[in-house]
């Protein structure tokens, strides 16, 4: 049951009182695509403020779920000029470490499952996170435009109980037709525009806006 968890948590509160919530445009791509937890899942404990990750467990029925935030510092995580693989699964588990130290030290009896992620972008070769600023933004979003990126994506679930944990690294390729000349403005002018600040390598692949120019996407298959 716990190997299902990880897989659909694969497919992105006490304490998210601080967090704004998901946005309703991200809300929406996630009902469309998640499967529902079962009856017996445990209690789950999101390490990560990721407004995504929080929609797909909202959207598969993990309304009582807590989010946990490791404020780690991912930059002086990993090589960005090394395997994108390596990277965001070397993130997600300094955060997994750093939460699992700072809240669960005493609490080896708390039958909950800790999940963590992480996700770039790829594009020609090279990995981007989130755009420092809306210029940052517009210059990736435009660099997409009758071509293809890769998102890759870490997602570990850790059995705080038993002590165990599942690692998967997953990627996906989107392939893009040519931009209208002022689709890229208009996303960014949209009330949902400044989310891509949030998304690794300014991609907001849900935006309705950008959603009539993908052209295609592959999936790999999960990497254990």
């Amino acid at each position: 049951m716990r190997r299902r968890l990880a897989l659909m948590a694969a497919l992105s509160t006490r304490s998210a009182g601080a967090l704004a919530p998901p946005p309703e445009i991200t809300l929406d791509a996630a009902r469309k695509c998640a499967a529902p937890m079962p009856a017996d899942t445990p209690r789950i404990i999101v390490g990560s403020k990721s407004a995504s990750r929080r929609a797909l467990l909202e959207a598969m029925g993990g309304a009582g779920f807590e989010t946990r935030v490791a404020d780690v510092d991912e930059d002086a995580i990993g090589d960005r000029a090394g395997d994108p693989g390596t990277l965001v699964r070397a993130i997600a588990g300094a955060k997994c470490d750093a939460l699992l130290e700072r809240h669960f030290a005493t609490e080896g009896d708390d039958d909950a499952v800790l999940v963590c992620g992480d996700q770039v972008v790829t594009f020609e070769g090279r990995v981007r996170e989130k755009p420092a600023d809306l210029d940052e933004a517009r210059r990736f979003a435009r660099s997409y435009s009758g071509s293809s990126c890769s998102t890759v994506g870490c997602v570990i679930t850790h059995d705080i109980l038993h002590g165990t944990r599942r690692v998967d690294v997953h990627e996906a390729t989107v392939a893009f037709g040519e931009f209208p000349p002022t689709l890229v403005d208009d996303i960014l002018a949209s009330d949902d525009g400044p989310v891509v600040l949030q998304c690794a390598g300014g991609l907001m692949v849900e935006h309705p806006l950008l959603q009539p120019h993908v052209r295609g996407c592959v999936e790999t298959e999960p990497v254990s």
